[in-house]
């Protein structure tokens, strides 16, 4: 039996309909199916609107920010 990997997933909420949606956390998964039962788990304080979660290595930046200690940000070549 092969042992799964945890992967990292941003999690979006939108408080109402209509709201812009904005990150709140993320979890750490096996799969999609438990990211999304840990994120609905961990961030139930509210009754959102919506939420999602995608894969961090999913995410497509435009620009992205440098490090903490680093100053500026860099542009992502397409």
């Amino acid at each position: 039996m092969s042992e799964q990997t945890n992967q990292l997933y941003e999690v979006f909420t939108r408080s109402q309909r209509g709201d812009y949606l904005q990150h709140i956390g993320t979890v750490e998964a096996p799969n999609d199916a438990l990211a999304k039962v840990y994120a609905m788990t961990i961030y139930d304080e509210e009754s959102w609107a919506a939420m999602c979660v995608v894969k961090r290595d999913d995410l497509q930046w435009v620009i992205e920010t440098t490090g903490l200690f680093e100053q500026g940000r860099r542009k992502v070549n397409v």
